[in-house]
Protein backbone atom coordinates (compact mmCIF):
# COMPACT_ATOMS: atom_id res chain seq x y z
CA UNK A 1 0.00 0.00 0.00
CA UNK A 2 1.06 3.62 -0.84
CA UNK A 3 2.07 5.18 2.18
CA UNK A 4 -0.05 7.93 3.33
CA UNK A 5 1.69 11.58 3.67
CA UNK A 6 1.10 12.71 7.37
CA UNK A 7 -1.17 16.08 7.43
CA UNK A 8 0.36 19.30 7.69
CA UNK A 9 -0.89 21.17 10.42
CA UNK A 10 -1.41 24.61 8.81
CA UNK A 11 0.43 28.05 10.21
CA UNK A 12 -3.03 29.80 9.96
CA UNK A 13 -4.45 27.09 12.73
CA UNK A 14 -1.90 27.87 15.47
CA UNK A 15 -3.57 29.55 19.01
CA UNK A 16 -1.14 32.33 18.32
CA UNK A 17 -2.40 33.33 15.07
CA UNK A 18 -6.14 33.00 15.95
CA UNK A 19 -5.04 35.26 18.70
CA UNK A 20 -3.07 37.50 16.77
CA UNK A 21 -6.16 38.19 14.14
CA UNK A 22 -8.62 38.01 17.48
CA UNK A 23 -7.00 41.05 18.40
CA UNK A 24 -6.66 43.03 15.49
CA UNK A 25 -10.42 42.14 14.73
CA UNK A 26 -11.26 43.38 17.87
CA UNK A 27 -9.26 46.57 17.69
CA UNK A 28 -10.75 47.26 14.43
CA UNK A 29 -14.29 46.60 15.77
CA UNK A 30 -13.58 48.95 18.87
CA UNK A 31 -12.74 51.63 16.88
CA UNK A 32 -15.44 51.55 14.54
CA UNK A 33 -17.98 51.29 17.34
CA UNK A 34 -15.63 54.34 19.04
CA UNK A 35 -16.72 56.51 16.34
CA UNK A 36 -20.45 55.49 16.40
CA UNK A 37 -21.09 55.94 20.11
CA UNK A 38 -19.57 59.42 19.86
CA UNK A 39 -21.51 60.54 16.71
CA UNK A 40 -24.73 58.94 18.52
CA UNK A 41 -24.46 57.93 23.02
CA UNK A 42 -27.08 56.04 22.70
CA UNK A 43 -27.89 53.14 25.44
CA UNK A 44 -26.87 50.23 22.45
CA UNK A 45 -23.92 52.06 20.86
CA UNK A 46 -22.63 52.46 24.61
CA UNK A 47 -23.67 48.80 25.71
CA UNK A 48 -21.38 47.82 22.43
CA UNK A 49 -19.11 50.10 23.18
CA UNK A 50 -18.39 48.44 26.45
CA UNK A 51 -18.31 45.38 25.30
CA UNK A 52 -15.91 45.78 22.78
CA UNK A 53 -13.88 47.55 25.15
CA UNK A 54 -13.58 44.21 27.88
CA UNK A 55 -12.59 41.97 24.94
CA UNK A 56 -9.48 44.15 24.40
CA UNK A 57 -8.57 44.10 28.07
CA UNK A 58 -8.57 40.49 27.79
CA UNK A 59 -6.80 39.89 25.34
CA UNK A 60 -4.44 42.84 26.83
CA UNK A 61 -4.04 40.74 29.73
CA UNK A 62 -2.23 37.79 27.61
CA UNK A 63 -0.31 39.92 26.23
CA UNK A 64 0.99 41.37 29.51
CA UNK A 65 1.68 38.23 30.76
CA UNK A 66 4.63 38.13 28.14
CA UNK A 67 5.95 41.36 28.35
CA UNK A 68 4.71 44.40 30.15
CA UNK A 69 6.13 47.45 28.13
CA UNK A 70 4.61 50.94 27.94
CA UNK A 71 2.56 50.36 25.39
CA UNK A 72 0.10 47.75 26.33
CA UNK A 73 0.38 49.52 29.90
CA UNK A 74 -0.92 52.79 28.38
CA UNK A 75 -3.53 50.84 26.35
CA UNK A 76 -5.06 49.16 29.32
CA UNK A 77 -5.08 52.39 31.40
CA UNK A 78 -7.03 53.90 28.49
CA UNK A 79 -9.61 51.21 28.20
CA UNK A 80 -9.75 50.94 32.16
CA UNK A 81 -10.55 54.71 31.91
CA UNK A 82 -13.37 54.30 29.01
CA UNK A 83 -15.11 51.66 30.70
CA UNK A 84 -15.64 53.93 34.00
CA UNK A 85 -16.61 57.32 32.04
CA UNK A 86 -19.13 54.75 30.05
CA UNK A 87 -20.45 53.71 33.26
CA UNK A 88 -22.77 56.35 34.85
CA UNK A 89 -24.33 56.87 31.15
CA UNK A 90 -24.95 52.53 30.70
CA UNK A 91 -26.44 52.81 34.63
CA UNK A 92 -28.88 55.74 33.34
CA UNK A 93 -30.10 54.05 30.64
CA UNK A 94 -30.44 50.51 31.99
CA UNK A 95 -32.33 52.45 35.12
CA UNK A 96 -34.96 54.16 32.59
CA UNK A 97 -36.17 50.97 31.09
CA UNK A 98 -36.20 48.76 33.96
CA UNK A 99 -38.43 51.47 35.79
CA UNK A 100 -40.57 51.25 32.37
CA UNK A 101 -41.09 47.55 33.77
CA UNK A 102 -41.93 48.43 37.19
CA UNK A 103 -44.34 50.70 36.57
CA UNK A 104 -45.88 50.29 32.81
CA UNK A 105 -48.59 52.81 33.46
CA UNK A 106 -47.54 56.42 34.51
CA UNK A 107 -50.82 58.12 35.00
CA UNK A 108 -49.70 58.44 38.83
CA UNK A 109 -48.04 61.57 39.88
CA UNK A 110 -45.13 60.48 41.55
CA UNK A 111 -44.75 57.61 38.84
CA UNK A 112 -44.85 60.77 36.20
CA UNK A 113 -42.04 62.61 38.23
CA UNK A 114 -40.05 59.81 38.62
CA UNK A 115 -40.10 58.77 34.99
CA UNK A 116 -39.52 61.90 34.15
CA UNK A 117 -36.18 62.85 36.32
CA UNK A 118 -34.72 59.37 34.99
CA UNK A 119 -35.41 60.72 31.47
CA UNK A 120 -33.58 63.74 31.76
CA UNK A 121 -30.92 62.54 33.77
CA UNK A 122 -30.13 59.66 30.78
CA UNK A 123 -30.20 62.00 28.11
CA UNK A 124 -28.01 64.41 30.18
CA UNK A 125 -25.67 61.86 30.56
CA UNK A 126 -25.33 60.63 27.31
CA UNK A 127 -24.82 63.93 26.11
CA UNK A 128 -22.40 64.42 28.13
CA UNK A 129 -20.74 61.14 27.12
CA UNK A 130 -20.27 61.82 23.37
CA UNK A 131 -18.65 65.26 24.05
CA UNK A 132 -16.07 63.23 26.53
CA UNK A 133 -15.40 60.56 24.24
CA UNK A 134 -13.98 63.06 21.23
CA UNK A 135 -10.58 63.61 23.26
CA UNK A 136 -10.46 59.91 23.89
CA UNK A 137 -10.71 59.17 20.21
CA UNK A 138 -8.28 61.40 19.32
CA UNK A 139 -5.12 60.16 21.40
CA UNK A 140 -6.07 56.35 20.41
CA UNK A 141 -3.81 55.27 17.86
CA UNK A 142 -5.65 54.88 14.49
CA UNK A 143 -3.82 51.42 13.80
CA UNK A 144 -3.69 48.29 15.76
CA UNK A 145 -0.59 48.64 18.28
CA UNK A 146 1.32 45.94 17.32
CA UNK A 147 1.79 42.84 20.04
CA UNK A 148 4.58 41.66 21.83
CA UNK A 149 7.15 40.02 19.34
CA UNK A 150 7.22 37.21 22.21
CA UNK A 151 3.70 36.39 21.58
CA UNK A 152 5.12 35.18 18.28
CA UNK A 153 6.73 32.65 20.17
CA UNK A 154 4.76 29.56 20.04
CA UNK A 155 5.85 27.77 23.74
CA UNK A 156 5.74 31.48 25.49
CA UNK A 157 2.32 32.33 24.13
CA UNK A 158 0.99 28.94 25.71
CA UNK A 159 2.34 29.28 28.89
CA UNK A 160 1.06 33.11 29.19
CA UNK A 161 -2.68 31.98 27.85
CA UNK A 162 -2.61 28.60 30.26
CA UNK A 163 -1.19 31.47 33.54
CA UNK A 164 -4.32 34.26 32.35
CA UNK A 165 -6.64 31.13 32.67
CA UNK A 166 -4.98 30.02 36.16
CA UNK A 167 -5.02 33.68 37.53
CA UNK A 168 -9.04 34.23 36.33
CA UNK A 169 -9.90 31.00 37.57
CA UNK A 170 -8.10 31.82 41.10
CA UNK A 171 -9.87 34.93 41.14
CA UNK A 172 -13.44 33.83 40.69
CA UNK A 173 -12.71 31.12 43.53
CA UNK A 174 -11.94 33.45 45.40
CA UNK A 175 -14.24 36.31 45.09
CA UNK A 176 -17.41 33.11 45.06
CA UNK A 177 -15.77 32.58 48.67
CA UNK A 178 -16.09 36.18 49.91
CA UNK A 179 -19.71 35.92 48.32
CA UNK A 180 -20.61 32.94 50.52
CA UNK A 181 -19.12 34.40 53.30
CA UNK A 182 -21.03 38.25 52.77
CA UNK A 183 -18.57 40.33 52.18
CA UNK A 184 -19.87 43.73 51.17
CA UNK A 185 -19.53 44.23 47.25
CA UNK A 186 -18.12 40.59 46.46
CA UNK A 187 -21.05 40.04 44.48
CA UNK A 188 -20.48 42.67 42.06
CA UNK A 189 -16.90 41.56 42.11
CA UNK A 190 -17.66 38.18 41.44
CA UNK A 191 -19.32 39.02 38.36
CA UNK A 192 -16.89 41.14 36.79
CA UNK A 193 -14.58 37.92 37.57
CA UNK A 194 -16.74 35.76 35.61
CA UNK A 195 -17.17 38.42 32.71
CA UNK A 196 -13.76 38.83 32.60
CA UNK A 197 -13.28 34.98 32.55
CA UNK A 198 -15.63 34.34 29.50
CA UNK A 199 -14.21 37.15 27.72
CA UNK A 200 -10.90 35.42 27.85
CA UNK A 201 -12.42 32.07 27.29
CA UNK A 202 -13.50 33.98 23.68
CA UNK A 203 -9.86 35.12 22.77
CA UNK A 204 -8.28 31.59 23.55
CA UNK A 205 -10.40 29.24 21.91
CA UNK A 206 -8.03 26.70 20.68
CA UNK A 207 -5.66 26.82 24.67
CA UNK A 208 -9.15 26.84 26.62
CA UNK A 209 -11.26 24.39 24.71
CA UNK A 210 -14.69 25.81 25.97
CA UNK A 211 -17.71 25.25 23.76
CA UNK A 212 -19.79 27.64 22.91
CA UNK A 213 -22.66 26.03 25.42
CA UNK A 214 -20.07 26.37 28.12
CA UNK A 215 -19.62 30.08 27.57
CA UNK A 216 -23.59 30.72 26.78
CA UNK A 217 -23.78 28.75 30.52
CA UNK A 218 -21.18 31.76 32.20
CA UNK A 219 -23.39 34.60 30.08
CA UNK A 220 -26.25 33.29 31.62
CA UNK A 221 -25.03 33.44 35.06
CA UNK A 222 -23.27 36.16 34.32
CA UNK A 223 -26.75 38.20 33.48
CA UNK A 224 -28.75 37.29 36.22
CA UNK A 225 -26.06 38.66 38.80
CA UNK A 226 -26.22 41.63 36.65
CA UNK A 227 -30.02 41.79 36.53
CA UNK A 228 -29.61 41.44 40.66
CA UNK A 229 -27.34 44.50 40.69
CA UNK A 230 -29.26 46.98 38.31
CA UNK A 231 -32.24 46.03 40.33
CA UNK A 232 -30.35 47.87 43.33
CA UNK A 233 -29.27 50.58 42.13
CA UNK A 234 -32.57 51.47 40.81
CA UNK A 235 -34.14 50.99 43.80
CA UNK A 236 -31.15 53.30 45.31
CA UNK A 237 -32.52 55.98 42.77
CA UNK A 238 -35.74 55.85 43.45
CA UNK A 239 -35.47 56.46 47.42
CA UNK A 240 -33.01 59.05 46.58
CA UNK A 241 -35.23 60.83 43.96
CA UNK A 242 -38.10 60.38 46.48
CA UNK A 243 -36.49 61.71 49.31
CA UNK A 244 -37.37 65.09 47.90
CA UNK A 245 -40.54 64.75 46.60
CA UNK A 246 -43.62 63.83 48.26
CA UNK A 247 -45.89 62.45 45.74
CA UNK A 248 -42.86 60.61 44.39
CA UNK A 249 -42.43 59.11 48.03
CA UNK A 250 -46.22 57.86 48.14
CA UNK A 251 -45.44 55.75 45.08
CA UNK A 252 -42.76 54.16 46.17
CA UNK A 253 -44.53 53.49 48.96
CA UNK A 254 -47.22 51.64 47.58
CA UNK A 255 -44.89 50.00 45.07
CA UNK A 256 -42.84 48.86 47.72
CA UNK A 257 -44.51 44.82 48.06
CA UNK A 258 -43.81 44.63 44.39
CA UNK A 259 -40.09 45.81 44.25
CA UNK A 260 -39.26 43.78 47.24
CA UNK A 261 -40.83 40.70 45.85
CA UNK A 262 -38.70 41.17 42.61
CA UNK A 263 -35.73 41.42 44.48
CA UNK A 264 -36.46 37.92 46.70
CA UNK A 265 -36.66 35.99 43.26
CA UNK A 266 -33.80 37.58 41.98
CA UNK A 267 -31.82 36.30 44.80
CA UNK A 268 -33.05 32.96 44.29
CA UNK A 269 -31.59 33.19 41.10
CA UNK A 270 -27.86 34.05 41.81
CA UNK A 271 -25.27 31.08 42.20
CA UNK A 272 -24.09 30.72 45.82
CA UNK A 273 -27.03 32.00 47.29
CA UNK A 274 -27.04 30.18 51.05
CA UNK A 275 -29.42 27.20 51.41
CA UNK A 276 -28.51 26.29 47.76
CA UNK A 277 -26.22 23.15 46.64
CA UNK A 278 -24.38 24.68 44.15
CA UNK A 279 -21.19 23.07 43.68
CA UNK A 280 -18.91 25.51 41.65
CA UNK A 281 -19.20 28.87 39.91
CA UNK A 282 -16.65 27.89 37.23
CA UNK A 283 -15.46 25.87 34.63
CA UNK A 284 -11.96 24.87 35.03
CA UNK A 285 -10.57 24.53 31.19
CA UNK A 286 -7.09 23.37 30.68
CA UNK A 287 -4.91 24.22 28.06
CA UNK A 288 -4.84 20.62 26.67
CA UNK A 289 -9.17 20.70 26.39
CA UNK A 290 -9.73 18.31 29.26
CA UNK A 291 -11.99 19.71 31.65
CA UNK A 292 -11.89 19.23 35.30
CA UNK A 293 -14.44 20.82 37.39
CA UNK A 294 -17.74 21.12 37.80
CA UNK A 295 -20.27 23.80 35.62
CA UNK A 296 -22.96 24.91 36.98
CA UNK A 297 -24.53 22.36 39.54
CA UNK A 298 -27.17 23.58 41.46
CA UNK A 299 -30.30 21.75 42.69
CA UNK A 300 -32.57 25.21 43.01
CA UNK A 301 -31.55 26.61 40.35
CA UNK A 302 -29.82 25.73 36.93
CA UNK A 303 -27.63 27.52 35.19
CA UNK A 304 -27.57 25.86 32.04
CA UNK A 305 -27.06 27.64 29.03
CA UNK A 306 -30.47 27.76 26.95
CA UNK A 307 -31.12 26.40 23.88
CA UNK A 308 -30.95 29.18 21.79
CA UNK A 309 -28.83 32.11 22.88
CA UNK A 310 -29.44 34.43 19.25
CA UNK A 311 -31.48 36.52 21.03
CA UNK A 312 -29.89 36.85 24.17
CA UNK A 313 -27.82 40.51 24.28
CA UNK A 314 -23.88 40.02 25.48
CA UNK A 315 -22.65 42.02 27.95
Amino acid sequence: MPRRTPLVRMRSSLPVETFSRRWQTSWQKHRGQLHRTRQRPTGGNIHLLRTSTRRLLAILDVARAVEFNRGIRTTRRRLRHLLAATGAARDARVQLKLFGALAPSASAKGASQVRQHLRKRTHRLEHALGKLLKPYERKLPSGCPALPAALRKGTAFDRAAQRELRRARNRIRRRFRAMQAGVAGAHHRTRIALKRYRYLLEALPKISGASPAEIAGLQVAQQRMGDLRDHDLCLHRLEKFSARHTAAQDWLQRRRPHLEARERRLQKQQPGVRGQKVAMIWQAVHSRGRRSGICWLGTAHSFAAPKSTSHRRKT
